[in-house]
């Protein structure tokens, strides 16, 4: 395994972990009515969420099957549509958590775990991205 893509990998398993933590922590300091509020709206979310992940991964999957020289103009469609989507669901969140009249420090600890979290998307893209074009 060559050792750029390892670290690449390391990378972004810590970033995830350390936004995952982050968001925990975040979700600690609620209350537990405000708990129970978010709770109630998440599950409905995180479901839906994945549909659209799944439909890009495998039509980006299916594009590699059936035209593996596409590899690289696949690759960056897919990038490009992975990022509109979590910029999507991020402004979604957000905005659902807002309605819901969560207190100001925890949408802003949230925020910033989310943030780590796309970093460890961006990181797995750009490895991803580097590993295509050097195919």
């Amino acid at each position: 395994m060559n050792v750029g893509i390892f670290v690449g990998f390391c990378l972004t398993m810590a970033l995830t972990i350390w936004g995952r933590t982050l968001r925990e922590r975040a979700f600690r300091e609620l209350s537990p009515g405000e708990r129970s509020r978010v709770v109630d709206k998440l599950p409905n979310y995180s479901a839906t969420e994945m549909i659209p992940f799944a439909v890009l991964t495998l039509g980006f999957v299916g594009m590699l099957l059936l035209r593996p020289q596409w590899l690289r103009a696949a690759f960056a469609l897919y990038a490009v549509l992975m990022v509109a989507l979590v910029v999507v669901f991020h402004l979604q969140t957000r905005h659902r958590f807002w309605q819901l009249g969560l207190p100001e420090a925890f949408l802003s600890k949230y925020e910033y775990s989310r943030w780590v979290s796309y970093s460890a998307l961006a990181v797995l893209l750009a490895f991803v991205g580097w590993f295509v074009c050097y195919l």
